[in-house]
């Protein structure tokens, strides 16, 4: 392109400039494409290739354990709308494809709120809509409370193909996604599809198989909080270093197992397949998200892990809840005050 811009500025000849002209179109178009096919091939990279420790810098372990989620019926719990159509619905959104789409009917402001089944920690989130012209994207904590601090878009004037709009939400736990349209270039707007990318959640994880959980150790603080402070803690397995950014704890309990010996002593299973045992002393309530936790101590950690869904299910039947908050856990016909501090260690709290 350098060399034909040369002959360009160094001819008169309108049939001669005329060509060059042309051809440095092309090839500037050839190198549009060519760094889109780049860019795609990045994105669509699969978050579980190797990448060797000694070149995984901040960026690149970003990019490690960034994946991409299609919403879809075991993702989403329910999609609310302010305009009903059943020729254009709500779920096709989901769908993400280009001939099916959610049309707006009525005036704006319009609303679409995907309520998802589980807490995600959101990266970005990406809209490919049509005649929009100015958007708020509300990452919502929980899915009674908005969150304060919108991401507010706006659009160009749309050409005849869709747009896509990817704001930044990194950062961000949420259970549910508000997609607030403010204007229109016209009476109505399309909405395509809507793709969350998020970062790798212990929660959401499989459960690990019988070979990882023998190679992997327990998470650790991270010993270069400055070359990963979006990561702040490390699970070392094998020659493999995994690093965690957990959406609430590194440590999620997912399974409450009982005594297999006469003991009487119940165990809790993690996301690694370790058991800690079980006191109901050590378990607490965070008053901001209403779960439900259990103190473990390892020889690198000391903090309340998260109780999965289902277990937290099986722990609530032996509590007696108080419209005053001094809720009472009742464990083999002993009460134990439920405590409410997820951040210091309870006065009877059992090393693990």
């Amino acid at each position: 392109i350098t060399e034909l811009n040369r002959l360009l500025f160094s001819t008169s000849d309108s049939a001669k400039r005329k060509s060059l002209e042309q051809q440095i179109e092309e090839l500037e178009e050839e190198g549009i494409a060519l760094r889109k096919k780049c860019h795609d091939e990045k994105e669509l990279m699969p978050a579980d290739a190797e990448v060797p420790i000694a070149h995984l810098t901040a960026e690149l372990a970003r990019r490690h354990f960034t994946n991409t989620i299609h919403l879809d019926n075991d993702a989403i719990r329910d999609i609310l709308t302010s305009s009903h159509n059943e020729r254009f619905p709500a779920t096709a959104v989901i769908d993400s494809g280009v001939k099916t789409y959610w049309m707006s009917s009525g005036m704006y402001p319009q609303v679409l709120r995907l309520m998802l089944r589980q807490t995600v920690y959101i990266a970005s989130v990406e809209i490919t809509c049509v005649f929009v012209k100015e958007l708020v994207i509300h990452c919502t904590h929980s899915r009674s409370v908005v969150n304060p601090e919108p991401i507010r878009v706006t659009l160009p004037p749309p050409p005849l193909s869709s747009m896509s709009s990817s704001p930044d939400a990194r950062g961000d736990a949420v259970e549910a996604i508000d997609v607030r349209i403010l204007s229109g270039y016209f009476d109505f707007c399309i909405v395509h599809g809507i793709k969350v990318k998020v970062d790798e959640d212990l929660e959401t994880q499989q459960q690990p198989t019988k070979s990882v959980s023998q190679t992997a150790t327990k998470p650790a603080p991270c010993q270069h909080p400055a070359l990963f402070h979006d990561y702040p803690y490390i699970s070392p397995c094998g020659s493999e270093m995994n690093y965690i950014k957990a959406a609430d704890t590194p440590v999620v309990f997912t399974e409450l197992k009982q005594p297999d010996c006469d003991d009487g002593t119940w165990t809790l299973v993690t996301n690694a397949g370790h058991e800690v045992e079980f006191h109901p002393s050590n378990v607490a309530m965070s008053p901001a998200t209403n779960r439900l936790y259990h103190r473990i101590q390892t020889k690198h950690l000391s903090l309340f892990g998260l109780l999965k869904s289902h277990v937290a299910v099986e722990v609530s039947q032996f509590i007696d809840f108080h419209d005053d908050g001094h809720h009472v856990l009742t464990w083999h016909d002993q009460a134990y005050p439920l405590s409410q501090d997820t951040t210091h260690p309870p006065p009877s709290a059992r090393p693990s």
